[in-house]
């Protein structure tokens, strides 16, 4: 029977509800998210290096990670 074709592709049918009825309780899955932005600034210094004014160049890079689940409470 495991090398009847037509029973593997009755099995294969079986897949697509399976699928689903997991894809419902996906809300329970756990949820990752991350926020990443850069931001430079050039600002002027009151130091002077040689003959020219020098530039206080700043660069900020904060990223943000979180991960969420849903839980299931049972009393």
């Amino acid at each position: 029977m495991s090398n009847n074709t037509d029973i593997q592709l009755q099995m294969l049918s079986l897949e697509t509800p399976k699928n689903a009825i997991q894809r419902a309780f996906g809300i329970w899955d756990p949820r990752a998210t991350a926020q990443f932005t850069a931001n430079r600034a050039t600002h002027a210094s009151d130091q002077r290096l040689w003959t020219e004014p020098a530039e206080l160049k700043t660069l900020n890079q904060p990223l943000t990670m979180s991960v969420t689940q849903l839980s299931c409470r049972r009393d």
